[in-house]
Parts: C-alpha cells; structure tokens; sequence
C-alpha cells in the first residue's frame, strides 16, 4: 500500500506491512510531481490517497524495484527517469519558472511581479498554480517565506527571529505569521521549537 500526501502537510504512516517492512516517504519539488501523476493538484490538494487509486501502473514499477532492493538512488534514479519521458507543455513550464521565482525570492515577490515576470495575469496565474501545486501562488509565497524564515532563524542558531525577517513586509506581518504557525511570539520561540522531538 501506497499512500500520497499532498502539499505540505505531514501525516503520521503506520506500518501496516509487519515486522521487516519499511515505509518510505518522497517529497517533490513544488509543481513537479505532475510529470509523474497526471493529475490536477488542486484535486489532490490536501488530502490523502493511495497511489494504487491514481497510478496501478506506478505501483507494478515501484513494486519491482522494491524487489530487486530500495535505495535513495535508485529511487532518484527511477523517478528521474520517468520525469524525462513525459515531454512538458508549455503551460507545465510556466508554472515551474513562476515556482523557481519564488523560491529564489524567497516568497517576498507579490503575485503581480510574479505574473508580470511569466508575462501571464495574475488569474491564469492562479490557474497554474491551482493545477500543478495545489495552492495559490499567495499561499504558496507565505510557505516559502516562512520556510526561509526558519531556515535563517535556525542558521544562525535562534539568536533572533527579528534578524531572519528580511522577506517579511513589516514587523507586524512577521509578528501574526509565527503566532499562527508556531502557536508562540516571536520573543516566546525556541530553538528546539523547530525540531522533532520523540
């Protein structure tokens, strides 16, 4: 059995194979599990499916390499070549570029400098959005801008959150961003806030 979780939220596997079986979890890159799984996002969007319901197909392949031993790279090695058989429309492109600029922005561009950088409106914007990632673009940049963040805040080992803030309009934002998030104040956050703990 195969479970997918999709955009962003975890969810806890129980291992319903007995002792000796393993469970595996695979994140994609953002807009990209498409090229596998021809399917919009904004149906999957939240919720949890069993791979066998969207991909019997998949499951056989995966099944088979399962069999001949598992491995990080030979997942890579499978998923990568499955990406490069399926030839990407243009409307797939559009949606990956508009992805890659707010991860290198960081989540701080606005859905217009977005759109206006992909030369699309902000609707057919949001329609890629919602068939290849699942969110709308805004949804999307406050995820990253979050995730940049905590990764800032964590690098440079919870001296201040206010430092990390650089993609943040304004203290205020940054303020009721981590208070939602975290359930905590900027001034109440921890560095072990941002770890697993067992």
């Amino acid at each position: 059995m195969v479970l997918l979780r999709h955009v962003g939220q975890y969810f806890h596997a129980t291992n319903s194979g007995g002792d000796g079986s393993t469970t595996w979890g695979i994140r994609f890159y953002p807009g990209a599990y498409h090229r596998i799984i021809r399917e919009q996002a904004s149906t999957l969007s939240g919720t949890s499916v069993l791979l066998d319901d969207l991909s019997p197909a998949l499951v056989r392949e995966l099944t088979e390499l399962a069999e001949s031993g598992l491995s990080v790279a030979s997942l890579d090695a499978f998923f990568l070549k499955r990406c490069e058989v399926h030839t990407q429309s243009p409307r797939s492109i559009q949606a990956e570029a508009a992805v890659r600029l707010i991860l290198e922005g960081r989540g701080s561009l606005s859905v217009n400098e977005i759109a206006g950088e992909q030369f699309l409106s902000t609707r057919t914007l949001s329609r890629l959005f919602s068939d290849y990632v699942g969110l709308t673009p805004k949804k999307f940049s406050a995820v990253i801008r979050f995730q940049s963040l905590v990764s800032d805040y964590v690098g440079s080992g919870g001296a201040n959150v206010g430092e990390a803030s650089a993609s943040f309009y304004d203290q205020s934002h940054l303020y009721h961003d981590i208070l939602k998030k975290t359930g905590k104040t900027p001034s109440q956050l921890k560095l072990s806030d941002f770890y697993n703990h067992s």
